[in-house]
């Protein structure tokens, strides 16, 4: 679904990463999808190296009251791949805490724009809200604002 909205936003092409796979989509009226096996480092370095858009959706370096500060430092895949990332590169974690993850720390040291998954959980929570509710004029500043209260405190 999220790759048919990007499609539909003007995205001719995503691969995305999953574990040691690469799901090549793009779209010409329809989705395909290959499953191409990342067979050694130095391949997934020139897809990170190409990339306009990496979103993570791991939930490796979440923080949860049973994590520890070292399973917090966590990143996907390695940390000596990430230090391929170029600047023209955005960064999507859809962990929305720590804030930032070690993952996003990464991205700014190499100029990436990043963005954390706080919005997508509220904007997930206000669509929740909207169909159990039939209520249009959903507060979506006020969970927001709800979560990073929650969140810093």
């Amino acid at each position: 679904l999220a790759v048919q909205r990007l499609m539909h936003l003007g995205v001719e092409y995503a691969k995305l990463l999953r574990k040691k796979y690469i799901h090549i989509m793009d779209y010409d009226g329809l989705l395909h999808k290959s499953d191409v096996l990342i067979q050694n480092d130095e391949k997934l370095i020139l897809e990170i190296k190409e990339a306009n858009l990496i979103v993570n959706t791991t939930p490796v370096g979440m923080y949860s009251k049973t994590s520890s500060k070292q399973l917090m430092q966590e990143v996907p895949i390695e940390t000596r791949v990430w230090e391929n990332l170029q600047s023209k590169t955005t960064l999507y974690d859809l962990i929305y805490t720590p804030r930032p993850t070690a993952w996003l720390r990464l991205g700014a040291e190499n100029g990436c724009k990043q963005i954390d998954g706080l919005e997508m959980l509220v904007q997930q929570g206000a669509a929740s809200l909207k169909i159990w509710s039939n209520y249009d004029a959903i507060p979506i500043d006020v969970m927001r604002r709800a979560a990073q209260n929650y969140l810093e405190s």
